[in-house]
């Protein structure tokens, strides 16, 4: 890398480490999933994915009578990004500052920030009434949240070719995860 490219890198993981940290205890608790015995991370993507990919199919096979449900869709995933990025967050922080996979952690929450950026902005024009220039929008904000995905894929799992690696349970537990070395 040249050092351009490493000096943004380190400035970003330094406002994440930043964000990170001022969360609070219970909630780091909670959005770490140590309820649940497992991060809440994986799950809460669901949710922003689920709803962005119902706009998609709206905009492109519901019609007229869609529109307003469609825009609904894209605002809810934005909602839902939110909790997603602050699990995200924690999960992040368990990454060693020394750790190869953090720089992937870095693209993955960089990619995705900008995704639901364009779906912000996808929103905020569709209520506009621009509901062409927001479904390009919405295109541009799925391209980026699944080169996203992509990257925190290969975070929690690894590739496919890769031995899965015993982690430390949780309390509760007794889970073996695929985790990218």
């Amino acid at each position: 890398m040249d050092t351009t490219t490493e000096a943004v890198e380190d400035k970003v993981e330094e406002v994440l480490d930043e964000v990170a940290a001022a969360i609070p205890p219970k909630a780091k608790s909670f959005l770490g999933g140590d309820w649940l015995g497992h991060p809440l991370h994986p799950m809460l993507t669901d949710l922003p994915i689920g709803f962005w990919t119902g706009s998609f199919l709206l905009d492109f096979l519901g019609g007229r009578k869609s529109r307003r449900a469609s825009a609904a869709f894209v605002g809810l995933g934005v909602a839902a990004a939110a909790p997603t990025v602050a699990a995200g967050l924690v999960e992040y922080q368990k990454i060693g500052a020394d750790d190869d996979k953090r720089d992937a952690a870095v693209v993955h929450t960089v990619s995705n920030t900008i995704g639901t950026f364009f779906y912000l902005w996808s929103f905020l024009t569709r209520l506009r009434g621009k509901r062409g220039k927001g479904i390009f929008l919405g295109l541009l904000g799925a391209t980026a949240v699944t080169v996203g995905g992509y990257i925190g894929g290969q975070l929690a799992y690894g590739d496919s070719k890769d031995e899965p690696t015993k982690i430390e349970a949780r309390p509760g537990t007794d889970r073996t995860m695929r985790v990218a070395v």
